[in-house]
């Protein structure tokens, strides 16, 4: 029986109850080189256990190796679930691929715990979102994970505050926005903001790196008005 995940259960990725932890060494030294790395550990009745731990790296999603531009994974991570599967998900920056351009991996949870069957790894050049990946962008240097409206499935921004564009001035920044769907993470219908979107107060100038923090805001349930 699939128990339904609570706003304090987002990182229950066997859905046995237990939250469980991610953690990132996104600058592990191996061989004079950074390669970073992410490791899950389970919980349990008697707190968190290496029963089960698993530890993925860059070359696990086929991130090339070059010690002159080390890899990052880890830069950030996220949890929620992106299928409504009512097993967490997890959502991986790794800001130092393909010369910092950045990627996201996505990692489905399931009964035996995070899973690399349907691994996804997204980038700005993914069909949907198609911005041309350049040099330094950090794509996924942040991840926030909300419900931000179109369904019933958790939702993803990612922050890539170097972005260039325009004129071609550095560091100006935009945040992507993908839904979730019965299927998980889609770009389908997905959004681009940035200083220069319709409605956002400012001007998108070098160095101001919109996205290079998020942070979803918690919706509250109104209050129901008091009879006098």
């Amino acid at each position: 029986m699939h128990l339904p995940l609570s706003a304090g259960s987002r990182s229950d990725f066997n859905n046995d109850g237990y939250a469980d932890l991610a953690v990132s060494s996104r600058r592990r030294i191996s061989e004079d080189a950074w390669e970073g790395l992410v490791h899950v550990m389970y919980g349990s009745a008697s707190g968190l256990t290496n029963r089960g731990a698993q530890t993925w790296s860059g070359l696990d999603f086929k991130f090339p190796v070059d010690p002159d531009f080390p890899d990052e994974l880890g830069a950030a991570l996220a949890t929620g679930d992106f299928d409504g599967d009512h097993y967490a998900d997890l959502a991986i920056g790794d800001t130092a691929v393909r010369y910092d351009s950045g990627a996201v991996v996505v990692l489905y949870g399931s009964p035996n715990g995070i899973t690399t069957t349907r691994a996804r790894v997204l980038t700005l050049a993914t069909p949907g979102l198609s911005v041309t990946p350049e040099d330094n962008d950090n794509f996924g240097e942040a991840l926030a994970v909300a419900n931000f409206g179109k369904g019933t499935q958790d939702d993803r921004a990612i922050g890539v505050g170097g972005k260039i564009f325009g004129d071609g001035e550095h560091g100006k920044g935009i945040v992507a926005v993908l839904y979730g769907s019965s299927t998980g993470l889609s770009t389908i219908g997905s959004q681009i903001w940035s200083q220069a979107s319709s409605g956002i107060i400012g001007k998108a100038e070098q160095g101001d790196h919109f996205g290079e923090s998020l942070a979803p805001a918690r919706s509250a349930t109104a209050a129901s008005p008091t009879s006098p």
